[in-house]
């Protein structure tokens, strides 16, 4: 699976995962600041449809990311499955908070990746993404694309941001 259970890895780290069918909301151009909102409505879809199908995730939620973030950001929102999805799952009704945000299949790569856990605040990813690819550089790798971040910490309002872990996954050429 695309997400290894284990760490938290404290230092980056190479690993070796496997090619994990997902349930994702998919969000093209989406603006930095929306992100929030985005994510948020993203996974309730997301869980909700996975739940009317009942088909529950064997993964805590992910965003994958199609190239580097600039003024707007490409994301899938979603979980890992044991098995893909064939098709989109149906669209609810209107109160539903889906109604604007199709449910399809896709994956997570396999292969090479490197890895290093974030433990703080989502504020603070950007320092990690910078100090993992700075690690891979200087091992004389390459990056390649895309790259995803594993919310292992799930959060809540009365969750502390300093105890989030957010697991970096960095596919190497």
């Amino acid at each position: 699976m695309a997400i290894p259970a284990g760490g938290p890895y404290l230092e980056p780290a190479v690993l070796e995962v496997e090619w994990t069918p997902t349930a994702v909301v998919k969000a093209t151009g989406a603006a930095l600041d929306a992100l929030p909102g985005l994510f948020g409505r993203g996974y309730q879809a997301v869980s909700a449809a996975l739940q009317d199908e009942g088909r529950p995730p064997v993964g805590p939620a992910f965003a994958l990311y199609r190239h580097p973030p600039g003024a707007t950001v490409d994301v899938e929102l979603g979980f890992p499955l044991i098995r893909p999805l064939q098709g989109g799952l149906p669209a609810m009704e209107q109160d539903n908070p889906r109604t604007d945000l199709d449910v399809v299949p896709s994956e997570l790569p396999g292969g090479r990746v490197a890895v290093l856990s974030h433990l703080g605040p989502y504020d603070a990813l950007a320092d990690a993404w910078r100090r993992l690819t700075a690690w891979v550089e200087e091992q004389g790798r390459a990056p390649r694309l895309p790259f995803w971040e594993v919310y292992v910490t799930e959060p809540a309002p009365e969750t502390d941001p300093a105890t989030l872990r957010t697991d970096l996954y960095l596919p190497l050429r």
